[in-house]
């Protein structure tokens, strides 16, 4: 942020007459009233021109130390109400530092602070210790503003403020009832390892680029309602002690990787500004829900939410499968927990299918030889438990793939039928005791046929069969044999008389017993649940 001193005109600067309003609104009180020497007349980041207060010498001094200012802090901390009044006024170098009090103003003790509506620039609060009731309201600070390792009091308010690039939090403590409403913050935000008590609002607020609140600490009722993110944002090891609401925020991408939540995370409709969709990315690898995290019931699962967890990456820019199946497995968990079973399941599918992705591209080194396995395991995977039934979570597709391969068989036993189109009876005896006719000799194994030498695909065995079947009775023996063969029942009136028979019954036989098996699980986790 630009902030430029256009000039200095030697003439008093009363805040009675920029502040009456907020005076009638009880905002400030009579006794925080006062005069400034001079009156500067300052522009930000080429924009509109504003008149504030000024402590510089006269009009024609470039005396950037500003010793009219040390007076002015020195006189108003020695009245001995530990509390300094600088609203409306332009500050071009404000240190306040923890050392500089000491060092400067002898002052090792906690005090308030008022900047409401003045310009900072090159400000310095590190260390430094505030009491209750800070009030920074619609003051703008430029680049570079330090409160790393700051302590707040209760009730800070710097809403409506504005903040320059590379503004540092870093380890600042804040108490309770901090207030960020529409607060506006440059490139580079550092909130790292900051403590935040009860009651923060970050509501409406705007960030910059490239924004860390990694290890921090948020109390109860955090509020980053309709906050925009314009670039990533990091909430990684951050500890949610109580409940935090994103709801209809907009961001780039958030990660909260590791992050512990004890009562509730509310995602929202989090959305992406530039294609008012969701996000670009998220990465929940290894956070802890030990409430509950509510997505946004408002966005489609498969066709918004899901791809932007697939666009996890790594330090590297390649994608990230590790975040990507860890993301989708905390997702799951929390729409089982919430009740919202259909997304559980397609959160399970995805993460199901990155765990799949994850293991076939970075195998153990020890498991490297074993190529084949690896590509086996990722082919069944693939091909048999999602194309099947999306890992047990679709049982309509299991149907459908009963169906499938009931008609493939019966149609491959009606194809081999009509090669050995005449059927021989057959002349095994049912009750065991009957005696066999002597009209002719059959050979279960090897049944052929006397016209044309064509093997026998199957014949009954309760009663003779005439030497030419009808195509209508090929049909129907067909699937009747491949029914009660899929399905396991086994009357045992039909059966293959030889090999290729044999080995398709025995293979639809399985087949018919692994999906019904599926099916019934999918059919369990649906109902039982």
């Amino acid at each position: 942020m630009k902030i430029e001193l256009i000039k200095i005109i030697d003439e008093e600067f009363v805040i009675k007459e920029r502040i009456q309003y907020d005076i009638e609104r009880k905002i400030l009180k009579d006794s925080q009233i006062d005069r400034y020497p001079y009156t500067a007349v300052v522009k930000i980041d080429d924009g509109v021109k504003r008149r504030l207060g000024c402590y510089y010498p006269d009009k024609n001094s470039t005396d950037t130390g500003n010793q009219n200012l040390k007076t002015e802090i020195q006189r108003q901390l020695d009245i001995g109400e530990k509390k300094l009044y600088l609203p409306y006024v332009y500050l071009p170098k404000l240190n306040l530092s923890k050392d500089m009090l000491q060092q400067e103003y002898n002052f090792d003790e906690s005090f308030y602070l008022n900047l409401m509506h003045s310009i900072v620039d090159n400000t310095n609060f590190s260390s430094a210790t505030f009491g209750d009731n800070n009030d920074f309201i619609s003051a703008i600070f430029g680049d570079n503003t330090d409160f790393s390792s700051a302590i707040f009091g209760d009730n800070t308010d710097f809403s409506f403020a504005i903040f320059g690039d590379n503004t540092d939090f870093s380890s600042a403590t804040f108490g309770d009832n901090n207030d960020f409403m529409y607060a506006t913050f440059g490139d580079n935000n550092d909130f790292m390892y900051a403590t935040f008590r009860d009651k923060t609002n970050f509501i409406f607020a705007t960030f910059g680029d490239n924004n860390d609140f990694r290890s921090a600490t948020f109390g109860d009722k955090t509020y980053f309602i309709g906050a925009t993110f314009e670039d990533n944002t990091y909430f990684s090891y951050t500890n949610f002690l109580g409940s935090i609401n994103f709801r209809d925020s907009v961001a780039k991408g958030i990660s909260f990787r590791d992050s512990i939540v004890k009562d509730y995370l509310y995602l929202g409709e989090v959305k992406h500004e530039s294609k008012d969709t969701v996000m670009e990315w998220i990465d929940l690898t290894d956070m802890k829900v030990h409430g509950f995290l509510y997505p946004s019931s408002n966005v489609d699962f498969k066709k918004e939410f899901a791809p932007c967890v697939w666009a996890n990456k790594d330090e590297d820019g390649n994608k990230d499968l590790e975040a990507t199946k860890e993301t989708f497995l905390v997702l799951k968990q929390a729409y089982n927990k919430t009740g919202r079973f259909k997304e559980e399941d397609l959160a399970y599918v995805e993460f199901k299918r990155a765990e799949r992705d994850f293991e076939y591209q970075t195998p153990d080194k020890e498991s490297r030889p074993d190529e084949l396995k690896r590509m086996w395991n990722y082919f069944v995977s693939k091909q048999l438990f999602d194309r099947v039934g999306e890992y047990g979570t679709n049982p309509g597709k299991v149907l459908v793939t009963m169906g499938v391969v009931y008609i493939l068989f019966s149609v491959l036993f009606l194809f081999f039928t009509i090669l050995g189109n005449t059927f021989y009876p057959n002349m095994i005896p049912v009750g065991g005791n009957e005696e066999k006719p002597k009209t002719q000799t059959v050979n279960v194994i090897n049944f052929k046929s006397s016209e044309n030498n064509l093997p026998i695909f199957f014949e009954r065995v309760d009663s003779f069969i005439p030497e030419k079947m009808k195509l209508r009775t090929m049909i129907t023996r067909s699937f009747y044999h491949s029914g009660i063969t899929f399905l396991t029942i086994g009357y045992g009136d039909l059966r293959p008389c030889n090999g290729l028979g044999i080995v398709l019954s025995i293979l639809e036989g399985f087949c018919g017993l692994f999906l019904m098996s599926y099916l019934t699980i999918a059919f369990s986790r649906k109902v039982l649940r």
